[in-house]
C-alpha cells in the first residue's frame, strides 16, 4: 500500500486469541468519525476571522483538544496569510504560503457569536426531615456564555466535507470570561468529534490447515508478529501458488496496518483457493483501506 494510507490505523497492538476450533487475529483500527478525512493527521487552522482573542483561544484549543486525544497534530498557520474559500464542496486556499501536506485537514474557523450574559436560576429551599425551612429559596446569578462558530474544512485536494458548518454551544461560568471560554471549548469539542476516527477491534481469522506453517503461525501466537511476516514472506516466496500461505500473510500484514498489500495478497489467496470466509476477510480489509 501508499505509506501515506498506513497513517490511517492507529495499531493499538494485536494478538492472536482462540475462537473455537480456529485462531483469529486481533487488528485494531479506526473508524471514521462523521466526516471522513481518510489518512489525514495534521489539521492545519488555515484562516480564522472574527474577533481576535475568540479566535486566538480557540485555535489553541483546537491545539490542546487535539494533543490530549492523540490522533491529529493541529497547527496554527493563520499567521502566514493564507485564505481559504469555499464555492460548493470545493475549496480553495491561496497565498504566499499555503499548505503543502498530502495527508493534512485544512480548516477555516470562524467567529460569529462570542458573548456572555448573566442568567439567574431559582434555589430550592433546603428542608429539615420536619418540613422546617433550613435554608430559604434563593436566586443564583451565574454568567452563560455563547459561541457560535463556521467552520469549513477540507482535505489536501481541496473537497469540503464541511462547508461553512456551525458550531454552536453553551457555557456557564463566574464571569463572562469564563463563561465564554467554556462555551468554546464545546464548540471545538463537537467540530473535532466530527473529524476524529474511533479505534474498533475486529478478529481476522487464520487459516491453520497448512501444516507447514505452523512454527510461522505459533511465532505470531507468541506475540513476534514481526517476525512472523518476516518467515511468512518466505514461505510464501517459496510456494507462489499456495494460497492458505498468500492469506496468512495477508492477515499479518491487515494486523500491522499495511492494508494494501494485505488487500493485493487477499486477492492472490482467492485466486489459489476457494475457501468463502477469504472474501469476507479480503472485504472487511477494503473497508479499512478506505476509512
Amino acid at each position: 500500500m501508499k505509506r501515506s494510507l498506513k497513517v490511517a490505523v492507529t495499531l493499538l497492538g494485536a494478538a492472536l486469541l482462540s475462537t473455537g476450533c480456529t485462531t483469529a487475529l486481533r487488528v485494531n483500527a479506526l473508524r471514521p468519525g462523521k466526516y471522513n478525512f481518510g489518512a489525514a493527521r495534521e489539521l492545519v487552522v488555515v484562516q480564522s476571522e472574527g474577533r481576535r482573542s475568540a479566535k486566538e483561544f480557540l485555535i489553541e484549543e483546537v491545539i490542546r483538544q487535539t494533543r490530549a486525544a492523540g490522533h491529529f497534530t493541529a497547527t496554527d498557520a493563520t499567521e502566514e496569510g493564507a485564505t481559504m474559500r469555499a464555492a460548493g464542496r470545493t475549496v480553495t486556499v491561496t497565498g504566499a504560503k499555503a499548505p503543502q501536506g498530502p495527508n493534512q485537514v485544512w480548516a477555516r474557523i470562524d467567529v460569529l457569536e462570542w458573548s456572555a450574559a448573566p442568567v439567574f436560576r431559582t434555589i430550592e429551599a433546603k428542608k429539615d426531615a420536619k418540613g422546617n425551612v433550613i435554608t430559604p429559596e434563593r436566586q443564583e446569578r451565574y454568567m452563560q456564555g455563547h459561541a457560535l462558530l463556521s467552520v469549513t474544512a477540507s482535505n489536501s485536494q481541496g473537497r469540503a466535507l464541511l462547508a461553512e458548518s456551525e458550531y454552536e454551544a453553551q457555557g456557564e461560568g463566574d464571569t463572562e470570561e469564563s463563561a465564554r471560554i467554556s462555551a468554546g471549548k464545546m464548540a471545538i469539542a463537537k467540530f473535532l468529534h466530527d473529524i476524529t476516527p474511533t479505534p474498533y477491534v475486529r478478529l481476522v481469522r487464520l487459516d491453520e490447515d497448512d501444516k507447514g506453517e505452523e512454527s510461522i503461525l505459533k511465532m505470531a501466537k507468541d506475540g513476534n508478529l514481526g517476525g512472523a511476516i518476516g518467515e511468512m514472506r518466505k514461505y510464501v516466496a517459496s510456494n507462489p501458488s499456495n494460497g492458505t500461505a498468500q492469506y496468512n500473510l495477508a492477515v499479518f500484514l491487515d494486523a500491522s496496518g499495511s492494508f494494501q498489500e494485505a488487500l493485493d495478497l487477499y486477492n492472490q489467496a482467492l485466486r489459489n483457493s476457494t475457501k468463502d470466509y477469504y472474501s469476507d476477510v479480503r472485504n472487511a480489509c477494503q473497508r479499512s483501506l478506505d476509512e
